[in-house]
């Protein structure tokens, strides 16, 4: 696939079948995600944890859900089979921000690998950051110590189809500066 065509065909997608995805294209996802641009390099920044388990998923569905009551989604996660959580290593000062940058980078080659896949993807950060505010759930998601989860990207297949977006310029407002 072009990139341009996985770009376009990248949509948020709320719903999921039940089927999860293959060891071959999480290992594709896994590439993608291990190949995002990562502010000065600090990979030992960051961390990455899969998650399969269908219990601790509605664990951390439920913790989110607690902590922002008036959350609309009865399912946050829209029932993806799997959860790839980014985190990273817990500071404040000047570089939290680019720690920030660094897993939206991740987030979105995921997302566009599973684009190129043909699966459907979601960017989620309530779900992540709500119920990473509980150790035991980090625990069971295997963050590492001293990191915090910041977003992660829900894949599996897609219950519904939706047309690819239109090329365009005119969808956010551009300012030239010449």
């Amino acid at each position: 696939m072009e990139t341009m065509d996985a770009i376009l065909k990248r949509r948020s997608c709320r719903s999921f079948t039940d089927q999860q995805i293959s060891d071959e294209d999480l290992h594709r996802l896994l590439v993608a995600a291990n190949a995002a641009p990562v502010g000065m390099a600090t990979y030992d920044q960051l961390a990455i944890s899969v998650i399969q388990d269908k219990q601790l998923i509605d664990k951390m569905e439920q913790a989110a859900k607690t902590a922002l009551p008036d959350m609309r989604a009865e399912h946050p996660v829209y029932n993806a089979p799997t959860l790839i959580l980014v985190s990273a290593k817990e500071k404040s000062g000047n570089y939290e921000p680019m720690h920030r940058m660094s897993v939206g980078c991740i987030i979105e080659n995921i997302m566009l690998e599973a684009a190129d896949l043909g699966l459907g993807s979601i960017f989620l950060m309530a779900v992540p950051t709500l119920a990473g505010k509980s150790p035991a759930i980090r625990e069971a998601a295997r963050v590492p110590e001293g990191f915090v989860p910041f977003a992660a990207a829900g894949v599996g297949y897609a219950a519904d189809s939706a047309p690819a977006h239109e090329a365009s310029v005119d969808v956010i407002p551009t300012a030239y500066v010449r």
